[in-house]
């Protein structure tokens, strides 16, 4: 191992700045006015393979796993299909916005102004807003519902990686040809087959053409290369590359170089993000086993290639707009990585790589891939000590799902038992069958917060000044909590409806004009149905719908029965005008509701019953849709960053929360609320029956150095997670930092560099985020009294 060519290697990759490159953008444009009369699914994949085909290919020094999306080292491609008059619109913010900046150069600008503005409004974005009618743009305008997959492809993929590997891309290849040369084309659905097979062979030939081209770049530079060592490196990636992804891997140096291959290309084919690398050590431990337990690769060296792998995963970047870089800060694309958990039989899969792969995150400590690790009855205590141990050292590596709850989730989704246990995550915290599985958890959201605030003006938004939602009633009139429960019950299913109703739309828009060729013949069963993804080619079909700012709900009907039922401080109709006036005048009312109503977090009965009766109304909402291709909604308990812009559509809350502020984060409590103990916020967020949150529920959860430290620290940590398991918790990710530490980032950002937090379901650089996540994770309270934990 070369720790100091990982340092460099690493540095590198941190101190450059994104920037927008144009390369994609032009070959794109180029192949499409080429290939114009074809059907979509064989544009798309001539388009793919015009862009792999003349794309120069970008090796960088020292590198050990070659390949790149474009030419910069973070660079970010731009996919004018999917939306050119934003980009053009944008384009003078990217360098100087605060948030995830990206740096244009003069001589891209002029290039991708020149091409944007040929694509005019012949792009996805424009085309699947228009199928939404107005009240519904104008409902996710004030911020109570979103419509997600318009400006994106839908991503939230794994390749089925214990099947391609085995076969290569050149297997799958003659599973395509085998298909075409076994149907006999009789109808117009049997042409359609036959065209989505010949767009498998083409993607996948590609590829293979493309690892080929960085085969002959590296031959190249051995022939130049006067360092010995260097020269035998370079002739052993030529070599690599010429033989995968094309055939099986023969050791791990290319079994590694197969999965970046494959994780690079899907994201030059689509923008969408949400690429899981799946079960790594699970996927590749037999070539582990030849070059390493067997072989003679020395286990460092093993590790030094799985660092190259995280590098070169944090080089990959989407551009996003304004807004959506503010609620997804600091770039994260959601690379997942599941380790550890079940064998198919049910008995426990930990082995030798499931160490490698975390010793060798801490060699680099990037923020991708985003590691996941699987914990159940039988997971060893080395494992979790190993975890454990870059969780006190305030990391916030990896996250913790509970792998006999999410089990069961996954066979609530249809999934075999045997499936059930071979699951990875894709996206946040959302679990699915590795490989097999369409996951789309970017439907939308409802804001429950607004849909207070909705109800409380009897379906007038004080905020857009606009008749919103139904008409639930004077809340005047209201005998009792249970009247504004029902209300804002009849307001969630609204949205819900109108939510559904509407990706289901676009949902449809995706299988007819972006199909993808190449992402589908990686994923299970779609070469054997002849669909696309986008046509419900994957054996499990499913779309996840978020549930947003639930502790706020809970607290704010909390607040309302105190103030206006049980305490009769004020009636209804004054207590709103309290909150249009931003409780000004009213700090002491205020105070009362901060300080002495119970709130979600807390283990109040009460409270959480009202989180656990909003989520299954949402749901028995939820349940009577199908998407375009069958499949069901699944509901996830969700927010990702977007709760900071989620407060500033909204007025005060019933709860104490001021105009504009961030509501609650995921399933997590409102910021600085739960304040008995980490116990008692666990089981808060363990009575919501997660049994029915298919999708999952994301838990933040903040610790104070001094008390998580050493082995003791260990034993607090480890219990809390564990009896949050027990309690059929799904998922907890920790922060251990003290607000001092992260206020004094903020004003020494150069002192802080490598300051990791964890964000919603990714980590993040803390000083990349904007200022307001900032404040928010600040604000997430930092447990001290965890007595109750050991």
């Amino acid at each position: 191992m070369d720790r100091k060519r990982l340092d460099r290697m690493n540095l590198r990759m941190k101190e450059t700045k994104p920037q927008l490159d144009a390369e994609r953008a032009r070959l794109v444009t180029e192949a499409y006015d080429i290939y114009s009369n074809y059907p979509p699914v064989l544009r798309r994949a001539y388009a793919f393979a015009y862009i792999l085909d003349h794309m120069k290919p970008n090796m960088q020094p020292e590198e050990l796993l070659v390949g790149s999306l474009t030419q910069r080292v973070r660079g970010i491609s731009v996919f004018p299909e999917f939306g050119a008059k934003w980009v053009l619109d944008e384009m003078d913010l990217f360098p100087v916005r605060g948030t995830d900046p990206i740096v244009v150069d003069p001589e891209d600008k002029k290039e991708l102004v020149a091409i944007l503005e040929k694509w005019g409004e012949n792009t996805f974005d424009v085309q699947s807003t228009r199928v939404l009618d107005d009240y519904v743009l104008k409902a996710q305008e004030c911020g109570v519902l979103s419509v997600g997959a318009r400006t994106t492809g839908m991503g939230h993929i794994s390749p089925d990686y214990p099947r391609i590997l085995p076969l290569g891309l050149r297997g799958l290849i003659d599973r395509s040809k085998e298909m075409i040369k076994n149907t006999t084309v009789h109808t117009p659905e049997d042409m359609k087959k036959v065209d989505f097979w010949n767009a498998n062979i083409i993607s996948c030939e590609a590829v293979i053409r493309f690892a080929h081209t960085y085969a002959r770049k590296a031959a190249e530079q051995a022939e130049t290369e006067t360092d010995k060592a260097r020269k035998a490196e370079l002739l052993k990636i030529a070599d690599v590359c010429s033989h995968v992804p094309e055939n099986e891997p023969r050791d791990f140096w290319e079994a590694l170089q197969f999965v970046w291959f494959l994780q690079m290309t899907i994201q030059i084919e689509d923008n969408g993000h949400s690429i899981a690398i799946a079960r790594l050590d699970q996927n590749l431990y037999k070539y582990y086993k030849k070059s390493v337990l067997e072989g003679d690769m020395p286990a460092e060296d093993a590790e030094e290639l799985l660092a190259a792998l995280y590098i070169k995963c944090t080089e990959v970047l989407k551009v996003r707009d304004s807004f959506d870089s503010r609620a997804f800060a600091a770039y994260p694309m959601w690379q997942q990585m599941a380790i550890g958990g079940l064998k198919k039989d049910g008995t426990d899969a930990t082995n030798e790589l499931t160490y490698a792969v975390l010793r060798a995150w801490d060699l680099v400590k990037t923020v991708q891939p985003t590691m996941a690790l699987r914990v159940n009855k039988n997971t060893p205590d080395d494992l979790m000590k190993l975890a454990l141990s870059y969780v006190q050292d305030g990391y916030s590596i990896p996250a913790f799902y509970n792998d006999d709850l999410v089990t069961r989730l996954i066979q609530n989704k249809g999934a075999t038992v045997e499936d059930s246990r071979d699951w990875t995550v894709h996206g946040c915290v959302e679990p699915y069958v590795q490989g097999k599985s369409d996951g789309r958890p970017n439907v939308g959201y409802v804001n429950a917060a607004k849909c207070i605030e909705l109800v409380m003006n009897n379906g007038w938004d004080p905020v857009a000044k606009c008749e919103m939602g139904l008409k639930t009633g004077d809340p005047n009139t209201f005998v009792g909590i249970k009247d504004f429960e029902n209300a804002l019950h009849q307001q969630i299913q609204h949205f819900v409806k109108i939510m559904c109703e509407s990706y289901t739309k676009v949902c449809a828009m995706h299988a007819i004009y972006v199909p993808k060729g190449y992402a589908s013949a990686l994923v299970t069963d779609c070469i054997s149905r002849g669909k696309s993804l986008e046509e419900g080619g994957a054996l499990y079909n499913s779309s996840g719908v978020f549930l947003v700012a639930m502790a706020n709900g809970a607290d704010c009907l909390e607040a309302i029965d105190y103030v206006v039922f049980k305490e009769k401080l004020l009636n209804a109709k004054a207590f709103n005008e309290v909150l249009l006036n931003n409780y000004e005048g009213n700090e002491r009312l205020r105070q009362i509701i901060l300080n002495k109503v119970p709130k979600y977090g807390n283990d109040v009965e009460e409270v959480d019953a009202y989180a656990n009766r909003m989520i299954r109304a949402y749901n028995q909402e939820m349940v009577k849709y199908r998407d375009s291709r069958g499949g069901t909604y699944e509901n996830s308990i969700l927010s990702t960053s977007f709760n900071v812009l989620q407060g500033k559509c909204i007025g005060a809350t019933p709860d104490g929360r001021l105009a504009g502020e961030a509501v609650s984060d995921n399933a997590s409590p409102m910021v600085g609320r739960d304040t008995v103990s980490p116990t008692a916020t666990f089981k808060s967020v363990a009575s919501i029956d997660q049994t029915d949150i298919n999708n999952g529920s994301l838990l933040n959860m903040k610790f104070s150095p001094s008390v998580v430290k050493g082995e003791k620290g260990e034993e607090i940590l480890k219990d809390c997670i564990t009896s949050y398991f027990a309690l059929d918790g799904e998922h907890v990710q920790i922060n251990v930092v003290d607000a001092e530490t992260l206020k004094d980032a903020q004003r020494n950002p150069e002192e802080y560099r490598n300051l990791l937090v964890r964000v919603a379901g990714y980590s993040a650089y803390f000083i990349e985020l904007d200022r307001e996540v900032q404040n928010n994770i600040i604000g997430r309270t930092a447990h001290t009294n965890v007595s109750c934990c050991g």
